[in-house]
């Protein structure tokens, strides 16, 4: 069995709002992993939330409605070492 692919990440600049974030998104059957932050995108809160692509729309407008504050969105290339991370932008819900 192919193992499930989490090819986007999802930083916060608050702690509590990345905690706040996961059980939001686990509450709505959305597989998020907690994981620290990649050094080469700053420091922010130390961590991120790692996520499949699409599920990224649904994951936001639950935020939103949440009022829950994220930082950015990234998609994860890992076809060289290391990893890249591309800034996602203009991510219409």
């Amino acid at each position: 069995m192919k193992p499930v692919e989490l090819d986007c990440l999802m930083t916060f600049s608050k702690t509590h709002s990345m905690i706040k974030g996961e059980k939001l998104l686990r509450e709505a059957n959305i597989l998020v992993r907690t994981m620290p932050l990649p050094t080469e995108l700053g420091d922010s809160c130390g961590f991120c939330l790692r996520l499949k692509e699409d599920e990224l729309k649904q994951s936001l407008k639950l935020l939103q409605e949440a009022e829950v504050e994220m930082s950015n969105l990234y998609r994860i290339d890992e076809s060289g070492s290391p990893n890249k991370y591309v800034l996602i932008k203009g991510l219409e819900l």
